[in-house]
């Protein structure tokens, strides 16, 4: 039972933080190559990863509507969220408000919640999603005016990713628990590869600078994020409450500042500090123990 707990405690926790150090690599490897040009040698690098991992564990394929649905979540968790926040942060969008604007996806998925899901939430849970959401207004305020106004069209690039990540989750959760992880994993980023791979053929030059950053980069963006964090974020909504797991991301935008004021001196605000309280007491509300019912 206690390592149970421990696994309870500790995977969000992990995928939080390593979820966060997504949008450090989007920063990490900009100068060297443009955007879709890095996600498509990420997903293809990923595609193989997954796929060798199925053939040495051999694992069994979905059936053929169920594969068709994961190649659909795949294009728009990797295809639609994954491009659209690399988009945005190569047109000038920092990682850090980048991160902001996608952690409003908890309030979107909590409207989602009853009818696709099959989740009900108590009036708790309610106010933790209004007060995360609050936080995350908070530190957006700064940003929104002045000399370091975001530009528009990252912002507009960030709001589709936004979506795509919206309607990719509820539909993960109905599926999730008939589909094995790994062959998951092959069609799902065989989904987001379809999505931008004609892009980034017709839109970039496809000129890659094999930097060591740029190594370091794509390693991280692979075997920490891919096959990490996405795989996580897949246990975490098979395994629990859709909206229950998404309000995590509220504790997003807290750790990719920190971590891009460390890296890149991205400035905080007392306002902005204050915003991310905010917001992890309201991820405690939503994630208060046992206040989650499902519709029978």
């Amino acid at each position: 039972m206690e390592p149970f707990l421990v696994a309870t405690f500790l995977l969000p926790g992990l995928f939080v933080f390593l979820w966060s150090t997504g949008f450090i690599g989007a920063t990490f490897a900009d100068p060297y190559a443009e955007p879709l040009t890095t996600l498509t040698l990420r997903f293809m690098l990923a595609v193989l990863v997954f796929a060798a991992w199925v053939i040495a564990a051999r694992a069994p394929w979905p059936n053929r509507r169920v594969a068709l649905q994961c190649f659909a979540i795949g294009a728009l968790l990797h295809g639609i969220y994954l491009g659209g926040v690399f988009v945005a942060i190569d047109m000038g969008l920092p990682s850090g408000p980048s991160a902001m604007i996608v952690s409003i996806q908890p309030i979107l998925t909590a409207l989602f919640a009853v009818p696709f899901a099959s989740e009900r939430l108590t009036i708790t849970q309610w106010i933790g999603i209004i007060a995360g959401f609050f936080g995350v207004l908070l530190v957006l305020l700064p940003k929104l005016s002045g000399p370091d106004t975001w530009p528009l069209i990252g912002i507009l690039f960030n709001v589709g990713a936004l979506i795509g990540i919206t309607l990719a989750s509820p539909w993960q959760k109905r599926i999730g628990a008939s589909v094995d992880p790994r062959t998951g994993g092959v069609l799902q980023y065989l989904g987001g590869f379809a999505v931008v791979v004609p892009f980034a053929l017709w839109f970039e030059t496809n000129a890659i600078q094999w930097t060591p950053e740029f190594v370091f980069a794509i390693f991280w963006m692979v075997f920490v994020l891919s096959l990490g964090a996405v795989s996580l974020l897949m246990h975490l909504i098979a395994s629990g409450a859709l909206v229950k797991t998404i309000s995590t991301m509220y504790l997003v935008p807290a750790v990719t500042a920190i971590i891009a004021f460390f890296a890149f001196n991205e400035t905080l605000s007392p306002v902005q500090i204050f915003g991310f309280v905010v917001s992890a007491a309201g991820v405690a509300l939503v994630a208060a123990r046992g206040r989650t019912a499902n519709q029978g």
